[in-house]
Order: C-alpha cells, then sequence, then structure tokens
C-alpha cells in the first residue's frame, strides 16, 4: 500500500486595521509645527469640548 501523506497548509496573513482617529492622529503628527498650530486652533474653534 502506498504511504498517503496529508499535509495542511494554514495561511496567517497578519491584518491591519486602520481607524479613523488613528488616520487623524497620523496626519497631526506630519504637520509643521505652524500648520499644526493653525489645525489645533481651527478645531478649538470648532469644537470648544476639546
Amino acid at each position: 500500500m502506498a504511504n498517503l501523506k496529508i499535509s495542511q497548509i494554514v495561511s496567517m496573513r497578519p491584518e491591519l486595521t486602520v481607524r479613523p482617529d488613528l488616520i487623524q492622529s497620523l496626519k497631526l503628527l506630519m504637520e509643521p509645527i505652524l500648520t499644526l498650530e493653525q489645525v489645533l486652533r481651527q478645531n478649538l474653534s470648532e469644537n470648544p469640548l476639546l
């Protein structure tokens, strides 16, 4: 009788989920300081709870 070899290949692919708040944080970190200050001031004026 022939030897039967059964093998299972499991593919483990890491997935990355990028949330909208993470995208916003990354955009802020990439801004130059003066632009960042303007963005923060604008956000504070639009949303005083910040």
